[in-house]
């Protein structure tokens, strides 16, 4: 996977830190078939699976760095027991997205 090994050398004050991907079937929720009753649907299934689309019954998962006392933008601003953020508090957040987004596009990542 050659986006995944390019996002995990990315190292950005405003970017969390990629360390690792991979796919499971353990999750069983990535496609429902939706046709034919019970025995037909087994069997469409296996079908499925087999020879058309065995890539689409795995789910991908991402490993990110782990922040324990990170808040979300949501948590920390638009929650109910929450204050709406200053000026000065919403010009912060501004720049460390907008610096984010440069550092992604200027590195070739935006296209991943």
């Amino acid at each position: 996977m050659v986006a995944v090994d390019s996002w995990k050398r990315t190292h950005h004050p405003n970017i969390v830190s990629l360390r690792e991907a991979f796919t499971t079937k353990n999750f069983g929720d990535s496609c429902t078939w939706r046709g034919g009753g019970e025995g037909g649907k087994k069997k469409s299934e296996a079908i499925l699976k087999k020879l058309f689309f065995p890539h689409i019954f795995l789910a991908l998962i991402f490993s990110y760095d782990y922040h324990p006392q990170s808040q979300t933008l949501f948590q920390r601003y638009f929650s109910q027991a929450s204050e709406a953020p200053s000026e000065q508090e919403l010009w912060s957040i501004l720049l460390q997205l907008v610096s984010a987004i440069k550092y992604v596009h200027s590195n070739g990542k935006a296209w991943y």
